[in-house]
Parts: structure tokens; C-alpha cells; sequence
């Protein structure tokens, strides 16, 4: 225990501030709740961050917030021109549109591999913020989720103007897609968050993220239909993205999915899975804090 005390020439102002070895982790409920507290407490320093991330990152662009389109175009682009040559087979499409297929994948795909990576980026990106004043670590995770779902909305809106134009035809299970959408993101900045502390004291993490995004997404059913085979039936239920991303993209396109299952499962999970990458994300943080001074 220790005593603190402060004088001016007004008042004299004594108060007691103790101190204890016992981990936090002893209490997670008290933990989790001061967790949501500082959430909470947080948004307003979060919506600051946000503004000036976003003002900061287009304001010497000409193309502007049109960069936030460049992969998704990219890849929907090429991998059509490799179905039109025969190079890749584009059966088992469903809905015949083989376009809408590969954009909304893309879109989806793009968005939980962005959440993957926010927590880290954000972090590097404020060492001086973090180290130098006290304010809830929490609002950088609200900053990651706030500028993902940003940029996932601007290629949505996109993308949904250039399908009407072609005259692609909607069908009510498209109100799932948004749900599904937003369980991606929550899962990839629950894995992120959980990388991040490793991330920080280890610059290869970092690097290794994005060798093996291009990996990872050929593992996931982007830019082909899920196979219907047991193999990779059980890969779906092992690889964050797949179900999800499929059911999701399967809806918007076709109307139905046969991934019902394994991405209900998902999405019941990606809030705790968030909630336990905040948890380690909390726990760590003093650790990389103290890297970071250094």
C-alpha cells in the first residue's frame, strides 16, 4: 500500500492507492467488466482516431477513397479472365454469375483479412500515443472494427451499383448477408487481437501475415464453390473464414447454401472469440507497452 498526497496553496488533498500482485485473471468476470467499461468509455477517443486515420491516409490522394476498390477490382477482374480462358473452371457457380460470385467473395474475404491485421497495424501505428498518455487501450480495437467495416461498406456499395447496372437479380436471403459479413470481422479482429501482443515483441509476425494471406485465401473458398467433399467439409468447420464466407456469398448470389451449419456455428462464436482476444489483448498489454518504451 502507498500514500500519495498533493498540495497547492488552496487545499491539500491526501488519498490511498493500493496496490496488489494478484493477476487479473483471478477475476474475469471483474475483468471482463472493466473490459466493456473502458469499451464504452473509450468510443468518443475511438470516433477522433477514426476521423483522423481516415483524413489522414486519402488527404494527399488523388484517386481518394477509389484505393479501397483496387483489390477487390484486381481480383475479381483476373480470376474472371482466367474462367473465360478455360485456365480455372468456374462449375458449380451458383446462380450462373460467376462476376457477383468472385466480387462479393473478394469483398468478404478482403474484409476479414483486414480485421486480421487491424489490431497490429494500429497498434505499431500509436506506439508514441500508448506509451506517452492513459486512455482505454479498447478504443484502438474500436478504431480497427470502425475502419474495416468502413472500407467493407464502401466496396459493398460499389460492387451492389455496378451489379445492378448488369442487371443482376436480388432475392430476400440477401438480408443474411449483412450478418454474416460482420461475424467475419469480428472473428478476424478476435484472431488479430490475439496475434497482436506476439506481434509486437516479434516484427517476423507481422511479415508472416502477409506471406500467408495469399495462402490462406486460396485454402478458403473465395473464388471457387466449396467442394462438397468430407475433407473439406471438416476443413470449413477448422478455417475461421470458409463457412462464413461461403454462406454469406452463397445467399447473396444464389438465394440458399448447403454451409448453414458450420457458419451458424461461426457467427455464434464470433463475439467470445472476440471477447477472448480482448482479454488477452488486456492481460499482454502492459507487457508490449514496456517493449515499446524501450
Amino acid at each position: 500500500m502507498a500514500e500519495a498526497t498533493i498540495n497547492n496553496d488552496q487545499s491539500s488533498e491526501k488519498w490511498t492507492v493500493e496496490f496488489s500482485p494478484e493477476s487479473q485473471v483471478r477475476h474475469p468476470i471483474r475483468l471482463i467488466k472493466a473490459i466493456c467499461s473502458d469499451i464504452w468509455g473509450g468510443r468518443s477517443l475511438a470516433y477522433r482516431l477514426f476521423v483522423r486515420n481516415l483524413s489522414g491516409t486519402y488527404r494527399q490522394s488523388f484517386l481518394g477513397f477509389l484505393w479501397i476498390l483496387v483489390p477487390t477490382i484486381g481480383q475479381a477482374a483476373s480470376w474472371t479472365f482466367l474462367a473465360r480462358q478455360d485456365v480455372v473452371r468456374s462449375e458449380g457457380i451458383p446462380g450462373g454469375s460467376y462476376v457477383a460470385f468472385i466480387a462479393i467473395g473478394s469483398i468478404l474475404w478482403q474484409a476479414f483479412f483486414d480485421a486480421v491485421q487491424a489490431p497490429l497495424r494500429l497498434t505499431l501505428a500509436n506506439q508514441g500515443l500508448i506509451t506517452k498518455l492513459s486512455f482505454p487501450r479498447e478504443a484502438l480495437v474500436l478504431v480497427a472494427i470502425g475502419e474495416v467495416i468502413f472500407d467493407f461498406l464502401i466496396r459493398f456499395v460499389a460492387v451492389t451499383l455496378v451489379l445492378t447496372i448488369v442487371g443482376f437479380s436480388w432475392s430476400p436471403a440477401m438480408l443474411y448477408f449483412p450478418v454474416f459479413a460482420l461475424g467475419l470481422i469480428l472473428v478476424g479482429t478476435g484472431i488479430g487481437l490475439l496475434i497482436t501482443p506476439i506481434g509486437i515483441l516479434y516484427q517476423d509476425v507481422g511479415r508472416t501475415l502477409t506471406i500467408i494471406g495469399p495462402f490462406w485465401m486460396l485454402l478458403t473458398p473465395v473464388v471457387y464453390a466449396a467442394p462438397a467433399s468430407a475433407a473439406y467439409q471438416s476443413w470449413s468447420w477448422l478455417n475461421p473464414p470458409a463457412a462464413m464466407l461461403s454462406a454469406g456469398r452463397d445467399l447473396f448470389v444464389a438465394g440458399s447454401t448447403d454451409m448453414w451449419m458450420p457458419a451458424l456455428v461461426w457467427l455464434a462464436i464470433a463475439v467470445p472469440y472476440l471477447m477472448l482476444g480482448l482479454l488477452w489483448f488486456r492481460i499482454a498489454f502492459r507487457i508490449f507497452v514496456e517493449r515499446m518504451a524501450n
